[in-house]
């Protein structure tokens, strides 16, 4: 190139002649006048075209990778290597962008809980980095398995039917009492009596989970027996439900006889000591056992209630989540994976939900039943 009258000339190259990269390059320039006296020098600069060292180091999604509603309590904290200088913005599925704490060439970011989805849902991080000097690292992404929920745990038939009808008799006794239930597949279940029994088992890939306790781990006698069920998936989430039943192992005493009369055929009637009292106790003894019935179920429909209030906020988060990954799906910016799973998700919750309101149905019905306000059909 030729120098202008002024003395000043430039030179451009092209960023295909310049390697990317970080590194520190030289140019060396040599002038000659008209006379061909010649003079050289060289330079020497730095190239920086890149982030470097950028990385994700650990989240707190212990060693399975899955983040349970205890880690979640916590937030979701990740951390990573980046170039001094550089900022870290990172996006947690619709969350965000949150802006990384950087010191040095480390960076680090808790997600709060509350933009963590409920339920089990699988939320995709992408986190980029920018260098002092302008340059973006190419974004960094990974898909996070978030699971906070011990699904479809209950007791088979829901609750107040661990003896059918709440009560075990003297003939029920003689046979144990079996404990049914459904749960997440493979996870523990600890069921702990109040009088000190306990047995441990395992859901089965089907999702049900049974235990036998033997008349000789049971009270006799006439007690309500508590029933605290404890079930840990494998996630490490934890859920339990309390349940009770009447047992009544006494058999009411034998009338006395004080006399009979009889025909030429034989006996034809006993009298015993206040027959008409003894009626009248029995009677109100049917009445006393209908009313302790009633109690207990009211006391599960309560029960059922509180859960029902409890997952029909979870439902409603479900329910948002599921109409914002559909919107983010038709964009382009979520996965139909993903989508897949927050579907299932909800579809589940809201069939468990429906579940809860058809077993409180089934609980008034049998108060109805005690209160004499249903009509047997058969006998219409």
């Amino acid at each position: 190139m030729t120098a202008t009258a002024g003395g000043t000339w430039s030179a451009d190259f092209e960023s295909s002649e310049i390697t990317s990269g970080t590194y520190t390059d030289s140019a060396t320039v040599t002038v000659i006048d008209a006379a061909l006296n010649s003079s050289t020098s060289s330079y020497t600069f730095d190239v920086d075209t890149e982030v470097s060292n950028f990385s994700r180091s650990t989240i707190s999604t212990g060693a399975d990778n899955v983040l349970n509603e205890a880690e979640a309590q916590l937030g979701l904290t990740v951390t990573g290597s980046v170039e001094a200088g550089s900022s870290v913005m990172v996006m947690f599925g619709a969350a965000g962008p949150y802006a990384a704490s950087v010191s040095g060439g480390t960076w680090s970011l808790t997600i709060p809980t509350a933009d963590i989805p409920p339920g089990e849902a699988l939320a995709t991080m992408t986190a980029i980095a920018t260098d002092q000097y302008g340059n973006t690292s190419a974004p960094y992404s990974e898909v996070v398995d978030v699971d906070r929920v011990v699904t479809s745990f209950a007791p088979t038939g829901g609750p107040g039917t661990m003896a059918v009808d709440g009560f075990l008799n003297a003939e029920e006794f003689a046979h144990g009492l079996t404990l049914t239930g459904t749960g997440e597949a493979y996870s523990s279940v600890v069921i702990r009596l109040s009088n000190g029994a306990e047995q441990s088992v395992v859901v089965g890939s089907d999702g049900r989970w049974e235990a036998v306790f033997d008349s000789a781990s049971l009270p006799s006698g006439e007690v309500t027996l508590g029933v605290a069920v404890t079930a840990t998936d494998l996630a490490g989430n934890v859920s339990t439900f309390t349940d009770s039943l009447v047992i009544d192992t006494i058999a009411p005493p034998a009338p006395d006889v004080v006399g009979f009369s009889k025909n030429l055929i034989g006996v034809d009637g006993i009298r015993t000591v206040a027959t008409e009292e003894l009626a009248a106790q029995r009677s109100a003894g049917t009445a006393d056992d209908s009313q302790r019935r009633i109690v207990a179920l009211e006391r599960k429909i309560a029960t059922l209630l509180a859960r029902e209030t409890e997952e029909a906020s979870v439902l409603r988060q479900t329910s948002a989540n599921l109409r914002m990954f559909t919107e983010q799906y038709k964009l382009g910016r979520r996965p139909l994976m993903e989508l897949v799973g927050m579907y299932e998700t909800y579809a589940r919750l809201e069939r468990d939900h429906a579940a809860l309101k058809y077993d409180r149905t089934l609980l008034r019905l049998q108060i109805a039943q005690l209160r004499g306000q249903l009509v047997d059909g058969r006998r219409m």
